[in-house]
């Protein structure tokens, strides 16, 4: 089985036939959501975003791409450190306690980037 699979593999990437070719493509509703969402998400790097970034976006009228992003990207970090069942889906309660306690750390570090600012969110939340 392994002596057929590999050359066909390989034909496959010669070829440039995906590899799921014998299973339905995605849908174009998926491949308009995928699209939609690297959109969103190249305007949002826990690297560069910054926690005024991040007050900035929480004060505009209408919440931001950028910090829906955001929120979503900590509520992933937060799942993968605590483990999903800690965590829990993402719903309304959720983000908005990720959102609390965003603002109550932003607002004494500004300079922050995102991912330090989640980093050390996690850091408290397992030291309580």
């Amino acid at each position: 089985m392994n002596k057929l699979v590999l050359p066909l593999l390989g034909a496959c990437l010669l070829a440039g036939t995906p590899a799921y070719a014998a299973g339905d493509a995605p849908s174009s509703e998926a491949q308009s959501a995928a699209k939609t969402a690297k959109e969103a998400s190249n305007s949002f790097d826990p690297q560069t975003y910054t926690c005024k970034h991040f007050n900035e976006d929480l004060m505009q009228e209408a919440a931001t791409e950028r910090l829906g992003v955001a929120v979503i990207w900590a509520h992933g970090y937060f799942s993968s450190a605590f483990g999903t069942d800690d965590m829990g889906p993402l719903s309304e309660a959720s983000v908005a306690e990720i959102v609390q306690d965003f603002v109550e750390y932003c607002d004494e570090n500004k300079n922050d980037t995102f991912s330090r600012a989640t980093y050390k969110l996690s850091e408290d939340t397992e030291e309580d």
